[in-house]
């Protein structure tokens, strides 16, 4: 007997603006009956209207969005639904609720997305999106964002600021999910390699600038902990340029205040460029300076004039859980664009394969989930593509914590947590900065 979903149609959300056709009514209807996400395909629509009306967005653009949403929400419920252990009546309508308010609350592991379904979800997504231009795939992350995301859900600048005790942090995880404290954990980790890398280029270079591109910059959490780092190390500001890359309005308008408030970048003496929705080349060309853009990544970093990239500056690539948002074919165009700068290197905090319970019991079976790639394969990216890769296993980057190390160490080898350090790089400069130290030292 086919399990009957509490969700129920809003069927006074008026969807004229939307002008669709009945075929591409049916496929919206299908989404939003879907078991399990159909109820979390209503607010998105909403947020769409809301930008078609104040002509923010294109109708013809949030319409494609929304129903390559409608598809996958659709698939994703339909192999739900076919589990063995799923989540049903009181259940289910909590854990929607849980979802519609920001909460993270991970329901129980034999409820959770089983590992066929997760990884179809990954596959599939991956699919989709890859076939969809760099502006439609920014639309269904504002989209979900902007209908989902609550200051609870992630830590911006000043909150991973005050996440700054490690110990503390550490003992935090597993125990509690506001703000997911493993984002601030591998935010402290890119700060302090970050950090190492501007003291040793100040020791033994008088020339090299440092070039640090943040891709997914959110509401701020990974620029607050690089920037400590690099006032901790003393780093001259003049000779550091700091580019923040983020897709979603809100999270933008977050990291604009941020930004253009915060004490420790005044005091690195970097200037605060908002360029808003225009990109341009001065965001990577001035050193001194600190430039924040709305954009979807790839878009933006074409923008850039890589040109202007001295041969002895080393450029860093972070993101923090940002990555599992790109499809496969968007990362190969971002790796490939920095192919030929000769010393250079990508400093991601993201899953290794999307595996971890936080993803399995709650993003997974949330609005998120059926929009999510993962990083399977971006491992043999970066091989293939002529960067070495860091095993923390092995070599630890000596300005990294040795229990942090540990910490990602641990996550790596249990695949139900799945966490994981992206440290790939080249150039001899790159690697001389990282200063690689055996793990056990």
């Amino acid at each position: 007997m086919k399990e009957k979903s509490p969700n129920k149609i809003n069927d006074s959300l008026d969807l004229r603006p939307l002008g669709l056709s009945p075929e591409a009514q049916k496929t919206l209807e299908a989404g939003r009956k879907s078991y399990l996400f159909g109820i979390f395909l209503d607010p998105m629509i909403t947020v769409g209207i809301n930008h078609i009306s104040d002509g923010s967005m294109d109708q013809g653009n949030v319409n494609t969005a929304l129903l390559t949403i409608a598809e996958l929400f659709h698939l994703s419920g339909e192999d739900y639904e076919k589990q063995a252990g799923k989540l049903t009546g009181d259940t289910l309508s909590a854990h929607q609720r849980n979802i519609l308010n920001g909460s993270i609350v991970l329901v129980t592991p034999g409820e959770g997305m089983n590992e066929a379904n997760r990884l179809a979800q990954l596959r599939r997504s991956d699919e989709a999106l890859s076939k969809l231009p760099p502006e439609i795939q920014a639309i269904i992350a504002e989209l979900n964002y902007e209908a989902f995301f609550r200051p609870q859900t992630m830590a911006g600048g000043i909150e991973t600021r005050a996440r700054n005790e490690l110990n503390q942090l550490l003992t935090s995880l597993g125990t509690e999910q506001d703000a997911m404290p493993h984002l601030t954990l591998t935010n402290w980790a890119i700060g302090q390699i970050v950090g190492g890398i501007a003291s040793s280029v100040s020791k033994t270079s008088e020339t090299s600038n440092l070039r640090i591109i943040d891709i997914g910059s959110g509401p701020g959490g990974t620029v607050a902990a690089i920037t400590d780092r690099l006032l901790d190390a003393e780093t001259e500001g003049e000779r550091v340029a700091i580019t923040c890359i983020e897709t979603t309005q809100g999270f933008y308008d977050q990291l604009r205040s941020f930004t253009e408030g915060d004490d420790v970048i005044a005091n690195l003496g970097l200037e605060v460029n908002s360029l808003g929705a225009n990109p341009s080349n001065r965001s990577i060309s001035k050193a001194g300076s600190l430039t924040t853009i709305k954009s979807d990544a790839l878009s933006a970093l074409k923008s850039l004039d890589l040109e202007s990239i001295n041969q002895d500056d080393i450029v860093l690539i972070t993101g923090n859980y940002s990555w599992h948002r790109l499809d496969q074919r968007t990362k190969q165009q971002i790796i490939d664009l920095f192919a030929n700068i000769p010393n250079i290197m990508f400093l991601l905090g993201d899953f290794a394969h999307h595996g971890n319970p936080v993803a399995k019991q709650y993003f997974c079976l949330g609005a998120n989930g059926p929009l999510n790639i993962g990083n399977i394969g971006l491992g043999e990216q970066f091989v293939k593509s002529g960067f070495s890769l860091v095993d923390l296993e092995l070599q630890r980057p000596a300005s990294l914590d040795k229990r942090i190390a540990r910490k990602i160490i641990y996550d790596d080898q249990d695949p139900d947590i799945d966490g994981h350090l992206w440290i790939a790089y080249k150039g001899e400069l790159t690697k001389q900065a990282l200063n690689l130290v055996e793990s056990s030292q």
